[in-house]
């Protein structure tokens, strides 16, 4: 199938486009996040609502702020998934145009990586020591629950890994948002044959971090 498909460009540079991914991944990753969260407050309230409003200011929040931001995720995901249009990443010739509006300019992309588990997703940022902080204490929780839980609604008949590209630009700015595992097989051989061609790059040769990367 590789041999068949050829990156042609139209008039303004335009090659292709793939869905972006992520951004579901995320939400969905977000909603698992604050469930085990919510479980773990109920189960200390022994499962009440009073017992948890009256367990002091925290108890309180949580059900006056949390619990309807988490509601709100939960109904945003679903509306994005039955309703809305598909969120794309555009490739061209000298760029990648995230579903965001990042854009990522080839010439100006130093290094890729390969990141199962990316704390960074669609911006322009440096992994900021609350990021790491949120690596090293929460990861292990979460990942008890991301094991069955994801797989179960959204990645059960994926690999639980995502394999996110991310980009180190010239200014050591970090930006991903391309789950490349997540991709059907002929997005994939796009997605490879791209960086080929236009940034002499072999994803299957990226080296493969679980969740943080260097400093540059």
């Amino acid at each position: 199938m590789e041999n068949n498909i050829e990156l042609i460009p139209d008039k303004d540079g335009f090659l292709f486009e793939i869905e972006d991914k992520v951004y579901l991944v995320t939400q969905v990753y977000i909603i698992v996040f604050f469930s085990a969260l919510f479980l773990l407050l109920f189960y200390l309230a022994d499962f009440s609502l009073t017992n948890l409003y009256e367990h002091g200011r925290l108890g309180r929040l949580v059900i006056v702020f949390s619990i309807p931001i988490y509601l709100y995720y939960i109904i945003k995901t679903l509306y994005y998934v039955l309703i809305q249009k598909r969120k794309k990443i555009k490739f061209y010739e000298t760029n990648i145009l995230l579903s965001n509006s990042v854009l990522i300019v080839l010439n100006d992309t130093k290094k890729m990586y390969k990141l199962k588990i990316s704390l960074i997703s669609q911006k322009k940022e440096s992994l900021s020591v609350l990021n790491k902080l949120f690596a090293v204490l929460v990861f292990p929780f979460v990942a008890m629950v991301l094991l069955s839980a994801i797989c179960s609604i959204y990645l059960s008949y994926r690999k639980l890994y995502l394999d996110n590209l991310l980009f180190i630009t010239n200014k050591n700015e970090k930006i991903g948002g391309v789950a490349y595992n997540l991709l059907n097989q002929k997005e994939q051989i796009k997605v490879k044959l791209y960086f080929e061609k236009y940034l002499n790059i072999n994803i299957d040769e990226l080296e493969q971090r679980l969740v943080l990367i260097p400093n540059e």
